[in-house]
């Protein structure tokens, strides 16, 4: 976990307690109405951090996947490169080897 999702979750924890409080004050709320508005808008806070988390390691799955698929598109392509030099290579010596046998 790094220090952005943790801060971000902090962020998002923090704005709703502060919200919460701000409701709670203007409806006049007791202590315990407080409590029960915050004890049903954290876990859904909570939730939605989670999701985040898990969307940015999602992320990073398919950054590092899609890394990956270059990597080996970049090394098909070396290879097809250095066939397609061999195989023009070997039709020149056939031609050769062929204008050779005609001049004889």
């Amino acid at each position: 976990m790094d220090a952005r999702s943790l801060i971000g979750g902090l962020v998002l924890i923090v704005a709703v307690c502060g919200g919460s409080a701000l409701l709670s004050t203007a409806l006049s709320l007791p202590v315990s109405g407080f409590t029960g508005l915050l004890l049903i808008v954290l876990p859904f806070s909570a939730l939605l951090w989670f999701q985040e988390r898990k969307i940015r390691q999602l992320e990073e799955i398919i950054l590092s996947g899609n890394r990956q698929v270059r990597r080996d598109v970049e090394d098909q392509g070396r290879r097809m490169v250095l066939r397609y030099e061999e195989s023009v290579r070997q039709v020149f010596e056939l031609i050769d080897e062929l204008r050779k046998r005609v001049y004889r």
